[in-house]
Parts: structure tokens; sequence; C-alpha cells
């Protein structure tokens, strides 16, 4: 088993539960590259599967190591990302997100962990 299926299984109610998902590093300097290695940078869709998986597992990522979490804007036609991301777009907007939506994720998100979050949109 990876040690991502293991971290995934064994992993705890995140920060929801009073808990915050915080690395030693200040916000916004994760230090990867004075550390000598590269930056782990995570995607997801907002609100794929569900809003509040989206808030349990960014919180996650940052536990398992995650430099910064790069946070999907859902769009109706995200066709250079790929049939991952249209779905998962797809399902998002289904279930009613949008970009204002997204940014009160992102304000949760903030209270809870401590790395950059950036937003991929589309124009």
């Amino acid at each position: 088993m990876s040690r991502i299926n293991t971290f995934f299984q064994q992993r705890q109610p995140a920060a929801g539960a009073g808990g915050s998902a915080k690395r030693g590093d200040p916000p916004g300097k994760s230090g990867a590259g004075q550390k000598g290695r590269k930056a782990l940078i995570a995607y997801l869709t907002v609100g794929y599967p569900d809003t509040q998986a989206t808030l349990d597992i960014v919180p996650a990522l940052v536990e398992a190591g995650c430099d910064m979490v790069e946070l999907g804007i859902p769009f109706s036609d995200p066709l250079a990302d790929g049939t991952t991301i249209q779905r998962a777009s797809h399902r998002a907007l289904q279930q009613g997100i949008t970009p204002g939506r997204c940014l009160q994720v992102a304000a949760e998100l903030r209270s809870r962990v401590d790395i950059p979050l950036i937003f991929m949109g589309y124009y």
C-alpha cells in the first residue's frame, strides 16, 4: 500500500474538529527552495466531491507535506484540462459551486491552514 493511501486511511478528522493543520514554516514561506527540494503543489477542484470534502482534504494535504494547494474554480467548459478535471468541475457545478462559494471555502481554509492557497480559473 502506498504512503498516501496509508495516510488517508489513518488520518483523523481534519481541522473542523477544533484542530489546525499548520506546518512549521510561517504563512506563505514553505521554504522548499531553501531546503534544497522542489515544492509539492496539490490541485483539487473546489466542491468535488462536495464542499466538506474540500474542507477536509486540504488540511490533510498540509499534514502530508504539501507546500501549497491550487484550488480549481469549477468551469462549465474546461476542455484543455482533460476528463478528470472536466468531470470534477461538472459535478461541483451541479452542486451549486460558484466563484463566490469558492472564495468562502478559501476563507474557511485560510483559518485552518497556513500554506499558500492558489486559485486556478478561466477567463
